[in-house]
């Protein structure tokens, strides 16, 4: 009986013992830290917002004097405890929570502790919490201030506002989405403006254009008409002229024409008698080859036989162009003078006057002029009345300060830049000074004389009146 009361004695003393140690009595074997140690520690890693209620532990030997201790601690919550609902997205943002854990609510935690032991002291070190924290979730003054409970006054006053402003944005966005498509509209609008002015004042334009090219064209084609018309009337006067100057120098020319006229120089004169011989036509031309015989007729023996040319051309005017020229003479004195005066008569150009003939010999040793009458025509030389020639000049002082004495026949020299050369009241042509043109007739005026000559006209030979007052001798140069 001594040794069961002892045994009981013993017993009681390790359960007392296990109590102080703070361990369940089926795990008596494995030393282990105090409970209320074990229940601070965990106390002081719970959050704020947490209170432990109860813990229990199980042991875990790691080492001789350490251990691994596993804890199911009962906590409770100090508030209402609160987790995320959702966001809605707008302007205010607005977070919802809703509530996980009324105040006082039981839950379990499960975490574990290392302790180490020296000698009876036990040291504890970090409390690990494993499961069970996140099912409390948080208190209201954790969470954001745009965050409200869902369901809650300040919740749909929120949600409302942000309706409210999400409804503004969208009509100010409507209102800028119209004002950009009504500014869109007016620039389209604009540009179609502007598209139609151009185009129509680019057919202005285009019609204003074609009328001026129009206008243009037609007087164009009038003014090439009535060119064409002056041309022709021109052409057919030139034509006219010419024929009548071909007629005149045909009939000038014909075989047995004879002339009587003089070849001089300055103040030396020689008679002349000019008889055309033959005259034939030049194949595929309007010229003739032309043959004449100059004599003397104060020497019938000294004769002079020339060849030549009727020039048709109506540029150069139509004239007697003389090439070839064979002398026969006698040995007296006035022979020999009348052979040199022959031989320049090569080369000489004759053209048809009222009277006859006359033109010039130009040689290496001077000018010559040769003035013929045809025998039988009537003389203008005896004329004393004055041509009509319009109104005249008043007279002009001659360059050697009196008026020259001009023969016919007589080389002149024009004296006067621009003088008219008229045919009855008109102009007909200006000629510049210097001009050297030969008298054919002279014709007495109480301011002088007027003297006729012949001048070229557009290619065509016209015959003129120049006052006395506006020519000089050649032999005056």
């Amino acid at each position: 009986m001594h040794w069961q009361r002892n045994l009981a004695a013993r017993m009681l003393n390790l359960a007392c013992l296990l109590a102080l140690l703070g361990c369940d009595q089926g795990q008596s074997k494995v030393p282990c830290p105090p409970k209320q140690q074990v229940a601070d520690a965990v106390r002081v890693a719970l959050p704020p917002f947490l209170s432990l209620a109860g813990v229990e532990l199980e042991p875990l030997a790691t080492g001789p004097e350490s251990v691994k201790v596993n804890f199911k601690a009962a906590v409770t919550p100090k508030e209402e405890l609160y987790e995320y609902d959702r966001q809605v997205d707008g302007e205010p943002r607005v977070l919802l929570i809703k509530p996980v854990q009324a105040p006082g609510a039981k839950a379990t935690l499960y975490g574990y502790i290392e302790a180490t032991r020296a000698m009876d002291r036990w040291t504890l070190g970090r409390v690990r919490l494993e499961t069970g924290l996140e099912q409390f979730g948080r208190p209201r003054g954790a969470f954001p201030p745009h965050a409200y409970v869902t369901d809650s006054k300040e919740a749909k006053a929120a949600l409302a506002q942000q309706a409210a402003n999400a409804e503004a944005e969208h009509r100010a966005r409507l209102a800028a989405i119209k004002r950009q498509e009504d500014e869109r509209k007016a620039l389209l609008e604009q540009q179609e403006r502007e598209r139609k002015a151009r185009e129509e004042r680019e057919r202005a334009e285009r019609l204003e254009r074609e009328r001026r090219e129009e206008e243009a064209r037609l007087a164009a084609e009038e003014q090439r008409r009535k060119e064409e018309a002056e041309r022709a009337i021109e052409a057919e006067k030139a034509k006219a002229a010419r024929q009548a100057a071909r007629k005149k120098l045909l009939d000038a020319t014909t075989v047995g024409a004879t002339y009587l006229g003089s070849f001089r120089q300055g103040d030396t004169t020689r008679g002349l008698r000019l008889v055309f011989t033959a005259r034939e036509p030049i194949p595929a031309s309007e010229d003739y080859l032309i043959e004449a015989e100059f004599t003397s007729p104060r020497d019938p023996g000294a004769k002079c036989k020339v060849k030549g040319q009727l020039v048709m051309a109506p540029t150069e005017g139509t004239h007697i162009q003389l090439r070839e020229a064979v002398v026969r003479a006698g040995g007296s004195e006035e022979d020999r003078a009348n052979h040199r005066f022959f031989a320049y008569l090569h080369g000489a150009a004759l053209h048809t006057t009222d009277a006859g003939l006359a033109g010039v010999a130009d040689t290496g040793l001077g000018r010559y002029d040769v003035v013929l009458e045809r025998e039988g025509a009537p003389s203008s030389g005896g004329s004393t009345s004055t041509p009509s020639l319009g109104p005249r000049p008043a007279p002009a002082v001659a360059p050697d300060g009196a008026l020259p004495e001009i023969r016919k026949g007589d080389t002149v020299v024009v004296a006067k830049a621009n003088t008219p050369v008229m045919s009855g009241e008109q102009t007909i042509a200006t000629v510049a000074a210097g001009t050297r043109v030969m008298a054919l007739e002279v014709v007495p005026d109480p301011t002088g004389s007027w003297v006729k000559v012949q001048v070229i006209v557009r290619g065509v030979p016209r015959e003129g009146y120049i006052h006395s007052t506006n020519l000089k001798l050649a032999s005056e140069r």
